[in-house]
């Protein structure tokens, strides 16, 4: 009995030999992959992507304002009226739990399955942050130094943290939020966004264009010229070098997406924008991106040299993705709810949090696609489109393989 033969391999032909010598073509992988980089959207034959945005309960109506997972299967979502929920199955069920407060929840975050932080106000426009250090069977208040509402919170392990928030306010601690010092921005914009890739490597986004940065863990922030006066309210990074920022104009509401491939010492800018708002994004890796708003017409990749326009009309609520480090964009999704939050823990799982206690999943698993040949004298073969765990919807590895006995082996 033969066994199976597995072999990576690009869009090249492939020679099988049994007893004699036959050619394999791989045009149906080049097809697959193709259609593979809009995950979700597209059916392949003899099987599908078992992919794509799915509604789930959050058991709540109250406004979701951010998201944060540690994994591909716990996670949490935090809003208003102090609201929390939680999962510890990816998404698939959602559990309230108990904040012990009324207050607005503005953003999350998390260094694993246990400790976590959330940041909002108090209802006066005060700071306040809740944490908890079970995975969130109790949550207790902590002494934030400051009175300014604070809007994103980040944390590059379980112990270093950063909130920022409104009049260029930025937080920092070493020990897991028991103390939050107040660093020097040297803004007095608001802040909304802030994003870590290690204990020293950091950005932060906010009003009028505002980008910071620090390589020291905040012990200095720098101004970064982000050539655009849009309110930005959200930022990425996937490593020290790839990230984006996302945000609207006033007035008009017209959507702004940067990118820089240098740690922001450069950011460009869309070659044209959309009619809306970006409020989060999220990035596997430095190749696939996402972002959440509300209603857009349509949006060119930020590195674009010319206007690449390809977004249809959406509702309210909307949902981009460039698997291409934002080069261009495409909808993957649209809603009747306005969508702030968005989160990946890797390529293939994703959530997006909204108004009205809107939470959406995003699974992408791949299928195994059987094609038969043209002739008796082609083989049957599997072209297995393997996911990557951090790379996912291009699916920059793919496997064929091939069987010489009908599959037996």
């Amino acid at each position: 009995m033969r066994s199976r033969r597995t072999t990576t391999t690009g869009l090249d032909s492939r020679r099988v030999t049994s007893g004699h010598r036959r050619w394999w073509k791989t045009t149906l992988l080049a097809f697959a992959l193709v259609a593979a980089l809009l995950c979700g959207l597209a059916v392949l034959p003899g099987g599908a992507w078992a992919a794509g945005w799915t509604s789930r309960t959050s058991g709540t109506t109250s406004a979701l304002r951010g998201v944060a997972f540690a994994n591909a299967s716990d996670g949490w979502a935090v809003g208003a009226a102090g609201t929390i929920v939680a999962t510890t199955n990816g998404g698939t069920t959602w559990t309230a739990q108990t904040s012990n407060t009324d207050n607005t929840l503005y953003g999350v975050a998390c260094a694993n399955a246990s400790d976590a932080w959330a940041v909002g106000d108090d209802g006066s426009g005060n700071s306040f942050i809740l944490a908890t250090t079970n995975g969130g069977t109790t949550w207790t208040v902590q002494t934030s130094n400051t009175d300014d509402t604070l809007n994103g919170v980040a944390f590059a392990n379980a112990n270093d943290g950063w909130a920022v928030g409104d009049g260029g306010t930025v937080l920092a601690t070493s020990n897991g939020g028991t103390t939050w010092t107040v660093q020097t921005s040297n803004t007095a914009n608001d802040l909304y966004g802030v994003t870590f890739v290690s204990a020293s490597d950091g950005w932060a986004v906010g009003n009028a264009g505002t980008v910071l940065a620090t390589s020291n863990g905040g012990t200095t922030w720098t101004a970064q010229t982000s050539g655009t006066t849009s309110q930005l309210r959200g930022v990425t990074f996937a490593g020290a070098s790839d990230g984006w920022a996302v945000g609207y104009t006033g007035g008009n509401s017209v959507a702004t997406i940067l990118a820089t491939t240098d740690g922001g010492v450069t950011w460009s800018t869309p070659a044209s924008g959309a009619a809306g708002e970006l409020w989060s994004i999220a990035a596997s890796d430095a190749s696939h991106v996402w972002t959440v708003g509300a209603v857009g017409t349509a949006v060119a990749g930020p590195r674009a040299s010319s206007a690449k326009l390809g977004v249809p009309l959406l509702s309210l609520g909307c949902i981009l993705a460039s698997n291409d480090g934002g080069l261009t964009w495409g909808a993957q999704a649209s809603y009747s709810t306005i969508l702030y939050g968005v989160a990946f823990s890797d390529g293939a799982h994703g959530w997006a949090v909204g108004a009205g206690g809107t939470i959406m999943a995003y699974t992408c698993v791949a299928p195994v696609v059987t094609v038969n040949g043209a002739d008796a004298s082609w083989h049957t073969a599997t072209v297995d489109l393997a996911v990557n765990a951090t790379v996912d919807p291009s699916l920059s590895l793919a496997k064929l393989q091939y069987s010489l006995d009908g599959g037996s082996t």
